[in-house]
């Protein structure tokens, strides 16, 4: 999963170099949450000079406190690409089959006579390597795994067949790509072009400052509302906006149709319970927000444990992403709620490589023994841990066995997403499938492997009831994929990493 962002200036004038950087630096600092492992940014050339790019490994923020911007980073940029600037675009990211690196970190390009695009996307195309292939064949050199590598190569390709139509190029390609992308990108023409693939996998939202002449682009709600103190606009399904800095009234903004994109998005159900913001909205068209919907699978969560297991003595939650389903866990059982486990970064250990995995759960986990051991005036025997789901395992059995160090006699697992079963080929990219815990495994099979006494992950059926429909992606629980997915495992033997 990875995060985009981009900032359009209006201004006859275009802003200074350091205001746009400092400014997209704020917005990747907002959307730290889905990805901490690199980050880069895209400027639109100036002095003849064609667009350009600058990344690098490491998260985008201060540090673990994700409380301060990379001042030295942003001076040192603003230093190095000297002048005005009218676009700059964004990206986080965060690999989860190989180390990062600098080639892997977005964003990308295609350049040809002193002509580039330089592109960022979120998500992941299940026949990536396919595309790559014939590129190849026509002579492209890639430096990277990532699939945004491919479709700004590609994008590139056929704009250079096609009389370098900027428009057509986009169009074409995102109705050939299948799978899930959200892009922006710098093209030589001097515009951003945003698009999102026609199911909607993940989510992008714009909005217009009209008061100061800019305009933003984020893959997370909350940022455009928070930093620009504007109300978000989601880019439907299968939409290209095309933001021209240079014109006036409504040609400043065009929109365009992938071909056949009129359906409804089907956002990936990770989206609801972990990668979002908990601030951010739902959708245009659902203005709750994310806490919102991770308190109510919370309580469909406690109801749904009640049927089957005894009511603990307290619920406790994996910081942060357990945090609001705890809440309405709680409130479902009526029970007490107290903060027995805390956590010592804001690092998300699901983000880090395997190796890094490992050894951040006991850092990350702190146990307070006191709630087991007599010290306070009551004494806990029983307790439920929430959290969001159980894909590898890492963290839950880590957990699990330090309560039960700590003096917890039983410990129970709840979880508000189903068990993840089947590789994700649209951005959570879960490697290959034996990686996932919950692969050829019952649910009880899981609960042993992972140290509970009980275990229990919330229905698809409680899901759409707290959604008010069906139209999310479960491929990762049920096998039931929205595109043609590779027969072979092809892709994920071969390590490809997350774009």
């Amino acid at each position: 999963m990875c995060g985009v962002g981009a900032i359009v200036s209006f201004r006859k004038r275009s802003a200074s170099g350091k205001f746009i950087i400092g400014r997209i630096f704020q917005v990747m600092q907002g959307m730290i949450n889905r990805g901490r492992e690199s980050y880069g940014i895209g400027l639109i050339g100036n002095n003849d000079q064609p667009n350009t790019q600058w990344k690098a490994v490491g998260p985008a923020d201060g540090g673990d406190d994700g409380n301060s911007i990379r001042k030295d980073v942003v001076d040192n940029i603003s230093n190095r690409f000297s002048g005005e600037h009218r676009i700059a675009i964004g990206h986080v990211r965060y690999p989860t089959s190989s180390e990062p690196t600098e080639f892997d970190a977005q964003p990308h390009h295609y350049g040809t006579g002193g002509q580039r695009f330089v592109l960022a996307s979120n998500g992941d195309l299940p026949f990536c390597e396919h595309e790559r292939m014939e590129l190849k064949l026509l002579g492209y050199k890639f430096e990277s795994n990532c699939d945004a590598e491919v479709i700004v190569k590609w994008i590139g390709h056929t704009w250079n067949q096609n009389g370098h139509n900027e428009e057509a190029a986009f169009l074409s390609v995102g109705a050939k790509l299948k799978g899930a992308f959200s892009l922006v990108t710098i093209t030589p023409s001097g515009r951003l072009f945003v698009m999102r693939d026609p199911i909607g996998y993940h989510p992008l939202y714009y909005a217009t400052d009209q008061e100061n002449g800019l305009f933003y682009v984020c893959s997370e709600s909350a940022v455009i509302q928070k930093l620009a103190n504007l109300d978000p606009i989601e880019v439907k399904t299968g939409q290209l906006l095309v933001v021209d800095p240079t014109a006036r009234g409504a040609n400043r903004i065009k929109c365009h149709w992938i071909e056949q994109s009129n359906r409804c998005a089907h956002l990936c159900g990770m989206e609801y319970v972990y990668f979002n913001r908990p601030d951010s909205i739902v959708s245009s068209n659902d203005r709750r927000m994310m806490n919102s919907i991770r308190m109510l699978l919370g309580q469909e969560l406690g109801r749904e444990w009640r049927k089957h297991y005894p009511v603990p003595d307290a619920v406790c939650y994996l910081p942060r992403s357990g945090e609001d389903a705890a809440a309405g866990f709680r409130d479902a059982l009526s029970v007490a709620q107290w903060p027995i486990i805390k956590k010592d970064t804001a690092y998300r250990i699901f983000m880090g490589s395997r190796r890094v995995r490992s050894q951040a759960v006991r850092q990350k986990l702190t146990i307070n023994p006191d709630y087991f051991n007599g010290n306070l005036d009551f004494k806990l025997n029983y307790v439920v841990v929430v959290d969001d789901s159980i894909v590898r395992g890492d963290q839950s059995r880590g957990a699990i066995a330090d309560l039960k160090a700590a003096g917890c006699k039983k410990v129970g697992f709840a979880v508000t997403w189903p068990l993840h079963r089947y590789p994700c080929f649209y951005g959570l990219n879960t490697g290959d499938s034996k990686m996932l815990i919950g692969y050829g495994l019952t649910d009880r099979e899981v609960m042993d492997l992972i140290g509970a006494d009980y275990l229990h992950c919330l229905s698809l059926s409680a899901v759409q009831r707290v959604l008010g429909h069906n139209n999310f992606c479960h491929a990762c629980a049920t096998g039931k994929y929205l595109t043609p997915i590779p027969t072979d495992n092809t892709k994920l033997e071969i390590g490809q990493v997350m774009s």
